[in-house]
């Protein structure tokens, strides 16, 4: 099994994506568009998520 390593950087990367997908989802002028955008906001959350579940078990070993 292979580890991530994530460095600031990274994280930061992914914190503007997920913001990004944010705002993106609450922009959406059409119902397709909201669709595309709201599957988006899922996969950066999704990703954010697991970053964190990653940098919380750094932290507690």
């Amino acid at each position: 099994m292979n580890t991530i390593k994530i460095d600031n950087k990274t994280k930061s990367q992914l914190n503007i994506e997920y913001m990004n997908a944010v705002y993106a989802v609450s922009s959406a002028k059409h119902p397709a568009e909201y669709l595309y955008k709201v599957t988006q906001y899922k996969k950066a959350k999704h990703y954010k998520q697991l970053l964190e579940g990653h940098l919380n078990q750094h932290q507690c070993s």
